[in-house]
């Protein structure tokens, strides 16, 4: 007669020869197995909304209230989204270089350096300035991580503190609402190879952050939930863009600066031949013709290569700003202009640098 004890007891309960001790072995080691079931069992039981973050930190009422309230998102802030590196408040224009961020008045006069560094994503909420920053390192490699802050400072640079840092390739956009920021880190995962300049290789993944503006809390989202933040519903979309433009103006992209204003919507373009021209458009519904209202044509008489770009809209009540930045090699000269909304003429605001 077989003496072999099975985990859950002798497969003969009126058998006589029982090892005791295997006994004992098996009740402990089945104690054992019955607690960790029931720690996955809680654990896999848990709602997505357990209040807890990214790292298993508790989150605040505050935090937690917020992220499952209403958001206040109005177009303007929506609109300003876009805009990454510009940003506007009652009385000044902030922008940011290849250098730094500043602040200056609507005329372009009174330039003030808040910050020095790799900044994006300027957010104009309340009293306060709020952007991304870059840390600093010698490599410039796409497939590679970096340490990037959540930075919040005063509009007199005076206050300035750090909210939150992810370590991540870019962080792709931004907005501040409701004291909550919330922001988009795509991070760069190796796969452990290498290409021919001896870099590694590998994907990027896509996350989504939220964070109370004090940085006391932080959380993942799902991508939808933080997406129904950033919704914006312009009154034309790329394809009808595409073909308005290929009547008259072929061979011409839709570039990234874009502001809607009710039915009528503001955007650029970029010739694909050369000289690359850029263009600014506005179209309403009202009637479905294109205004140019201005184009920038670079120098293709310079020796060196240059090259021009917009930097996204942002809107003031009165009038649409944009920043035309111009590189001509290591060079860079960044050239405030407006829009009048009221004429729909372009002018000339100032040199910025």
């Amino acid at each position: 007669m077989s003496n072999e004890i099975h985990l859950f007891g002798n497969s003969n309960p009126n058998t006589g020869n029982k090892d005791p001790k295997k006994i004992v072995l098996t009740i402990a080691s089945l104690a054992v197995i019955i607690a960790v079931l029931i720690v996955a069992i809680k654990l896999a039981s848990k709602p997505a909304s357990d209040d807890t973050g990214d790292g298993g930190e508790k989150l605040s009422s505050k935090l937690t209230e917020k992220l499952s309230g209403v958001f206040v998102v109005d177009n303007d802030i929506k609109n300003a989204s876009n805009s990454k590196t510009l940003a506007v408040s009652g009385d000044y224009l902030f922008y940011a270089d290849s250098k730094g961020l500043y602040r200056v008045n609507k005329d372009g006069s009174g330039k003030l350096e808040l910050d020095t560094g790799q900044i994006s994503n300027i957010n104009v909420y309340k009293d306060g300035l709020y952007y991304t920053k870059t840390e600093a390192t010698d490599g410039s490699s796409t497939y590679s991580n970096k340490k990037h802050q959540i930075i919040r400072i005063s509009f007199d640079g005076k206050k300035k503190n750090e909210i939150h840092t992810y370590d991540c390739q870019r962080i792709s956009s931004m907005l501040v609402v409701n004291e909550v920021v919330l922001y988009q880190p795509i991070v760069f995962v190796p796969d452990g190879g290498t290409n021919e300049h001896g870099e590694s290789t590998g994907s990027f993944q896509t996350n989504y952050v939220a964070v109370s503006i004090d940085g006391k809390d932080a959380t993942r989202l799902h991508d939808d939930t933080y997406h129904s933040r950033f919704a914006i519903k312009y009154p034309y979309n790329q394809s009808e863009l595409d073909a308005l433009l290929g009547v008259d103006y072929p061979e011409t992209v839709v570039k990234t600066s874009r502001y809607f204003i009710d039915d009528t919507m503001y955007f650029d373009t970029q010739s694909i031949q050369d000289p690359k021209t850029i263009r600014i458009f506005s179209i309403s519904k009202a009637n479905n013709v294109l205004n140019l209202i201005g184009e920038h044509i670079p120098d293709t008489s310079s020796t060196t290569p240059v090259s021009l770009y917009t930097n996204g809209f942002v809107y003031d009540g009165e009038f649409i700003y944009y920043v035309l930045t111009e590189r001509r090699g290591t060079e860079e000269k960044n050239d405030l202009y407006k829009i009048d909304l009221n004429s729909n003429n372009l002018l000339f605001v100032q040199t910025l640098n």
